[in-house]
């Protein structure tokens, strides 16, 4: 894997879209998590990150430094304007909050953006299943949850 910062829109193939709790699972050296990354990559998902991950999942120290290193191996997608509008759809649609879970919804708008088959790997129940149905709606292929 080698790090790319992409807009959304360029992302043909399948992704595994890793919310904050993903990665700071992965960073803590999490055998199920490793497995589970490892497995989409085997089955052709390009494991990303929204750029607003790098916000939520900010660490000092040796912690720090390991999740600029795991960066480095992940796709970075950026966040556009277009993406923002799906984002917003998303939650209007999903009935939620802006302004609790508006970094939920562009994490689940990053997999809907992408061109084939997406997954969100995250421990959030309560919104992230909501926020993948309402963008399962808006494309060919469903937006799945992977729970964490």
């Amino acid at each position: 894997m080698a790090r790319r910062v992409v807009r959304p829109d360029v992302l043909s193939g399948k992704v595994l879209v890793l919310d904050a709790q993903a990665v700071s699972l992965w960073a803590d050296d999490d055998e199920r998590m490793r497995a589970r990354i490892a497995l989409a990559v085997q089955h052709d998902h390009i494991p990303v990150i929204s750029a607003v991950t790098i916000v939520e999942q900010r660490r000092d120290g040796r912690a720090g430094q390991r999740l600029r290193w795991m960066r480095s191996r992940l796709t970075v997608i950026s966040v556009t304007e277009d993406l923002a509008d799906l984002a917003a759809r998303l939650l209007a649609e999903a009935g939620l909050d802006g302004h609790r879970n508006a970094i939920d919804a562009v994490v689940v708008a990053t997999g809907a953006m992408a061109g084939g088959a997406a997954r969100v790997a995250s421990s959030d129940g309560s919104h992230i299943p909501r926020l993948c149905q309402a963008a399962s709606a808006v494309r060919r292929t469903p937006v799945e949850w992977l729970p964490v």
